[in-house]
């Protein structure tokens, strides 16, 4: 593989050199937390983090727990509304 102009220099640079981003997973468990906490921020019920959300089948154990942390992200009571919508949907999707 070729060597890559530095950034800005036109000037190759050994690959070594060149700095990668970091790459991570998310566990399972944790995204759970994030889906519901992104279809409660956008679009609610009726968005892709919620279906994203629902194809995790996260148990009524995760989905508690994500509540309570979902609400200390954003303990406004408009916000706590919409996590209620979501989870007035979540258990009639996960049938």
């Amino acid at each position: 593989m070729a060597n890559r102009a530095a950034p800005g220099t036109g000037t190759p640079a050994p690959l070594a050199a060149i700095r990668r981003p970091p790459v991570g997973l998310v566990a399972r468990y944790d995204l759970i937390f994030l889906k519901l906490y992104a279809a409660a921020d956008s679009g609610g019920p009726s968005g892709v983090h919620f279906q994203d959300l629902l194809a995790l089948r996260p148990t009524e154990h995760e989905l508690q727990a994500a509540v309570a942390w979902v609400r200390e992200q954003d303990p406004t009571p408009e916000f706590s509304t919409i996590v209620e919508q979501v989870m007035t949907h979540a258990p009639e999707r996960l049938g």
